[in-house]
């Protein structure tokens, strides 16, 4: 980016790590939410009757119990997928 001063590219910087941090986060909150509807499914079952998922359980404990641990588990994998990413564009001789 020629031309462009330091706050832009700490502005732009920011806002692609922030937009990464946030899609892995939702991506990794719908596959929390579905994992307890399964497991609820499967535990509530057994030979005499079907089972329930519980949607609505697993969103209150994505958004309520286990939303630190999964904005966590979210950092972790974005600052791996920038670092990753760096190290890409420095093989590939920033292209």
């Amino acid at each position: 980016m020629q031309g462009a001063s330091g706050a832009f590219v700490g502005v732009i910087f920011f806002v692609w790590v922030m937009g990464t941090w946030i899609n892995v986060f939702l991506s990794n909150s719908v596959s929390y939410v579905a994992s307890v509807g399964a497991s609820s499914y499967y535990f509530s079952s057994n030979s005499e009757k079907e089972g329930s998922g519980e949607i609505i359980l697993g969103f209150k404990w994505a958004s309520v119990t286990n939303m630190g641990s999964l904005a966590f588990g979210a950092f972790l994998i974005t600052v791996i997928k920038i670092l990753r990413s760096m190290a890409e564009r420095a093989i590939n001789g920033d292209k």
